[in-house]
């Protein structure tokens, strides 16, 4: 991996725009931190801000200005043929994606620019620290945007049917072999796109539905407990405090003493 130059910050009027039909010999990392154009005039759609794309060698290159400011970065580099390769396994080359991390790979650009351009002992080193960090938030970017485009809408028609019968069990098993891929995959991908794992998410469901039912209605623990199919009281009167760090009984007392 070689870097050719590194970009931060640069700013241009409204007027700005890149046309390289033939592309660039070295690839291109870049982020757009502005309102932005992508693809010729046939093509051209609009993209929002904080935007990345890493081009392939020799890919066309159209962007520039939708709006009265154009602001990226950019780091240009070169790779052998198997680091290519091993680059694209997990990074889709000349797709535009949108993440929360750009203005994180942002400012490691910033990071690497000012080694760069500096005389410190280890710049190399440093740089391609720097560099590996971006890669790691690249996989975590290009991850999450498959993961959305692949299994999103089976992920969230089982997290809706969790949250809608909380009286229902679930199991991880069950729920992998709706959409054909193993216990542990699954519970991976519910955990990245939720932020929850899918048995938490089931408790907290029950747990709702329970505080519903204690602000709500007259039924006792134990019948409460029956009906979202606890095995026992115990159980059920465990789950509840370690979600709300008070017992069943608690929460029905605590509720009905500050609507008075």
């Amino acid at each position: 991996m070689i870097i050719n130059s590194i970009g931060y910050n640069f700013c241009h009027d409204k007027n700005f725009r890149i046309e390289r039909p033939q592309g660039l010999d070295e690839y291109l990392l870049l982020t757009i931190r502005s309102k932005a154009y992508f693809g010729p005039k046939s093509k051209k759609s609009e993209i929002e801000a904080n935007s990345l794309v890493v081009f392939r060698k020799k890919t066309p290159q159209y962007f520039g200005a939708s709006d009265d400011i154009y602001i990226n970065d950019w780091i240009s580099f070169d790779m052998s043929p198997e680091e290519e390769k091993v680059f694209g396994e997990t990074i889709v080359f000349d797709k535009i994606i949108q993440s929360e991390d750009i203005g994180v790979c942002s400012e490691i650009i910033r990071l690497m620019q000012n080694e760069f351009y500096s005389s410190a002992i280890y710049k190399e080193e440093l740089i391609h620290l720097y560099f590996q960090i971006i890669r790691k938030k690249l996989d975590k970017m290009f991850g999450s945007f498959e993961l959305k485009t692949k299994y999103y809408n089976e992920l969230l028609s089982i997290r809706t049917d969790i949250h809608n019968n909380p009286w229902k069990k679930h199991s991880v098993k069950a729920l992998a072999a709706k959409i054909s891929i193993s216990e542990s995959y699954f519970q991976h991908l519910y955990k990245e796109y939720f932020g929850v794992s899918p048995i938490a998410d089931e408790i907290n469901s029950r747990v709702e539905y329970s505080k519903h039912l204690l602000s709500s209605s007259n039924y006792s623990v134990r019948e409460i407990s029956e009906m979202l199919n606890y095995s026992c009281d115990t159980q059920y009167m465990k789950q509840f405090k370690t979600v709300t760090r008070m017992t069943p009984r608690e929460y029905r007392k605590s509720f009905f003493s500050k609507i008075k």
